[in-house]
């Protein structure tokens, strides 16, 4: 486009690509969310309202990778927060 700076046309191009392609949270970070969602003092209907988001979101990250080896560790915590959740739910 002539006439833009070139920092306007970046500009522009990373905001239209991160519109349609939001920015994921990593496995460690989810983990992590996962680790203070346990943490948190919540009545049990808000407690499965968040883990149920919070797998959702895992469940879209894997889904988003699946060609490739970070699939592995989206599914690895998957599993985590499964055996943890029943456990935990076994516990109150």
């Amino acid at each position: 486009m002539p006439g833009k700076p070139a920092g306007d046309l970046l500009k522009y191009r990373y905001l239209s690509r991160r519109a349609f392609h939001p920015l994921q949270r990593s496995a460690e970070e989810l983990s992590f969310a996962f680790s203070e969602l346990l943490a948190q003092p919540l009545s049990r209907p808000e407690a499965a309202a968040r883990f149920e988001h919070l797998w959702n979101e895992v469940n879209d990250a894997a889904q988003s990778c699946v060609d490739s080896d970070a699939a592995f560790s989206y599914i690895a915590l998957l599993q985590s927060m499964d055996q943890r959740w029943r456990f935990l739910r076994s516990m109150n």
